[in-house]
């Protein structure tokens, strides 16, 4: 990240911020899906987390939680054993 220019982020920064909210896209999900949230992330908070799980299960298909404690937006680097575990039973339990 110190490589990239500050321009880059900004624009990164920009776009994220005027993308559509995925809530509603979330209810017509048909797959399974496993939501992973880093309990310390404050971008994609637990709460905003929970509440796009709870939209897919409203849309009629599953989806489970797991919130990473000690993990903020980069949960699969912050906690990689833990998050591959979480990854290999959900897998496990949809094959």
């Amino acid at each position: 990240m110190q490589a990239v220019p500050v321009e880059s982020i900004v624009a990164v920064q920009q776009g994220l911020a005027a993308r559509p909210d995925s809530v509603v896209t979330a209810r017509t999900m048909r797959v399974p899906c496993c939501v992973i949230a880093g309990g310390e992330d404050a971008g994609s908070t637990p709460a905003d987390m929970k509440l796009l799980a709870e939209q897919i299960r409203n849309g009629g298909y599953g989806a489970e939680y797991n919130e990473i404690p000690d993990a903020g937006h980069f949960a699969p680097f912050e906690q990689p054993e833990l998050v591959g575990r979480i990854l290999r039973r959900f897998f496990d339990s949809v094959i």
